[in-house]
């Protein structure tokens, strides 16, 4: 993207709520990855302001429960790993 004349700019994500820096709110695109509940939380409202992610925050969110994913799959007739359901799906 960088070759293609884009500008880019990586955060680290920061353990501490309210850590985003205010020019998220001027992205044309923020791309998360493996960021905690709080952070996630955070971003939900730069999504709501008309940032575009490049995955849904809220899929984000209800991905996040390895359990709860494992159990719905499993309940939906997809096959998981044995026990998933109740450890996760790794």
């Amino acid at each position: 993207m960088r070759a293609a004349g884009s500008e880019i700019a990586v955060h680290p994500p920061n353990d501490e709520a309210g850590a985003l820096p205010s020019l998220l709110l001027h992205a044309d695109l923020v791309v998360q990855r493996g960021l905690r509940h709080h952070t996630l939380a955070e971003l939900a409202a730069v999504e709501a302001a008309g940032v575009r992610c490049c995955n849904p925050i809220g899929a984000c969110v209800a991905v996040a429960d390895r359990v709860g994913v494992g159990r719905a799959l499993a309940g939906a007739g997809v096959a998981v790993p044995a026990g998933a359901h109740r450890r996760g799906v790794e």
